[in-house]
């Protein structure tokens, strides 16, 4: 390998392709394990299971009520967040700086 640069570009590289072909495979899994009807297998290195998950369908009031606490929510994200901002610019927040590594790769 070249420099540490390179390998740790290689590296999330690698770890995309590598999620990307998990994603496939766990849609193979389940499509395998549910057309022969199983629910739990177990192989040398783990146990794979199908899980129900829910997902809940609300009556339009709930929705409605959602919708405007959200809305709520919003407004006072906004208002946490401008007085933040007045804050900062004051001069009457203060702050830290550390350093963090940050890495954009080329596209392929």
């Amino acid at each position: 390998m070249a420099n540490k640069f390179e390998e740790y570009a290689l590296i999330e590289a690698q770890i995309a392709e590598l999620e990307s072909k998990k994603e496939t495979m766990r849609t193979e899994i389940l499509a395998d394990m549910s057309e022969r009807g199983v629910l739990t297998e177990k192989h040398g290195l783990g146990q794979f299971t199908i899980a129900k998950l829910k997902k809940w369908t609300y009556p339009v009031k709930v929705q409605k009520l959602e919708k405007e606490k959200k809305a709520e929510i919003a407004s006072l994200t906004d208002e946490i967040k401008s007085a933040k901002a007045k804050a900062e610019s004051t001069g009457e927040a203060t702050y830290e700086e550390s350093d963090s590594l940050r890495f954009t790769s080329v596209k392929i």
